[in-house]
């Protein structure tokens, strides 16, 4: 949840809002809603002893000139200007549609050095993300995906070493957020989480009674205790700052088809209730939670991706202007979870044929990332480390 604001001292200003020196100022505070039990009373000067103000200091010559060049070392309430430009970029990469994305590049490319100061941005979402701009991008997971592309279907961590300018070595040391050791380890921590409470519903899920159930809505009704506990398992955290590793990682999709084959038979196969409740409210509810670059992937559908090459734009917006995804009226993981193809489901396919796309393609989308990462990096170890599958 959302911390809780400071509070705040001073509400509605007055015309006479320094009436509480004159003797009736108890009253006075409250009206004006000012707390003295916060100020030191020998301290507090009258107006009338206070001295002149001398504004000769306003004359034209000598006013005070900040050069342009100098902006970066000043400091307003201890945060320099170029901080909030790269706070922005941040917002801006992380919200991800085409616009949000010119936009930051434009900035990186008249100011490359955002590139290199560190800040904290939100996601659609609201989770925390700290680090620089760069590393911003590659938390997000927004590489490329098909090499050879036109700039606008590149990822937007390439496009910003590019727009900056940065070296092989800075670049190199930047992704180390994503490609340590240690980042590996976090990110395994945070899928492990995701991935325990998606199984344990699923396993709740297998052993509910569907006597009498004839329809998928009665069969959620029925479940709903366990439905609201996986809402509750899966709320983003918008306390934590998330520094190393990916934000969401899509290898969690991937992991959920591998468990789901393996135990397809609790779920009395794919034409069951218990399998529709599974993939509409467990894997729907994990698309919700993708960042911006993933969740446009599937929403076009990743088959396309990886089947056909086709990489799609930058937008989470259907045709009607609708989105599934960072939006309290969808219903996307209520009602209906996205196939492979980006097509609205709200049963299991028959065939077994979706587990198979995301079990195995699901896999090369994610090397694909892998790959990209390699290229950035020029480290032969980073596939063995990485790679899946």
């Amino acid at each position: 949840m959302p911390k809780r604001k400071d509070r705040e001292i001073l509400t509605t200003p007055t015309n006479g809002f320094f009436d509480f020196l004159s003797e009736d100022s108890d009253q006075k505070q409250a009206d004006n809603g000012l707390d003295l039990n916060l100020l030191d009373q020998d301290d507090i000067t009258p107006f009338d002893s206070m001295p002149d103000i001398s504004l000769d200091f306003l004359d034209d010559e000598s006013l005070p000139v900040l050069e342009p060049k100098k902006y970066d070392e000043f400091k307003m309430f201890d945060v320099r200007p170029i901080d909030l430009t790269a706070k922005m970029v941040g917002n801006l990469i992380l919200k991800g549609e085409e616009k949000d994305i010119n936009e930051a590049l434009a900035l990186v490319r008249k100011e490359p050095n955002l590139l290199r100061c560190k800040i904290r941005a939100r996601d659609p979402l609201g989770r925390l993300v700290e680090g620089t701009p760069l590393q911003i991008a590659a938390m997000a997971g927004d590489v490329n995906l098909k090499p050879g592309v036109a700039d606008e279907y590149l990822g937007m961590v390439e496009r910003l070493i590019a727009a900056g300018s940065l070296s092989k070595e800075e670049v190199i040391e930047q992704l180390k957020c994503v490609t340590s050791c240690e980042a590996m380890q976090a990110n395994k921590a945070r899928n492990v989480y995701v991935l325990t409470a998606i199984t344990r519903f699923g396993d709740i899920i297998a052993k509910t009674k569907t006597r009498g159930i004839n329809n998928l809505e009665a069969m959620q009704l029925r479940c709903k205790p366990f439905i609201d506990q996986l809402d509750r398992d899966l709320y983003p955290d918008t306390e934590t700052v998330i520094n190393t590793g990916y934000i969401f990682d899509p290898e969690i999709l991937q992991k959920t088809t591998e468990w789901f084959k393996a135990n397809i038979k609790k779920f009395n196969g794919w034409g069951s209730r218990k399998s529709d409740v599974f993939w509409v409210n467990g894997f729907g509810k994990l698309l919700t939670r993708l960042s911006s670059r993933d969740a446009q992937v599937f929403r076009a559908g990743v088959g396309y991706l990886v089947k056909d090459g086709i990489v799609p734009g930058r937008t989470l917006n259907n045709r009607d202007g609708t989105s599934f995804f960072f939006n309290k009226q969808s219903k996307l993981g209520v009602t209906f979870y996205i196939g492979y193809f980006g097509i609205p489901m709200n049963r299991a396919w028959r065939t077994g044929g979706l587990w198979h796309d995301i079990e195995v393609y699901g896999k090369s989308y994610i090397n694909r990332k892998i790959s990209a990462l390699q290229n950035l990096c020029s480290r032969s170890n980073l596939t063995a480390k990485m790679i899946v599958g």
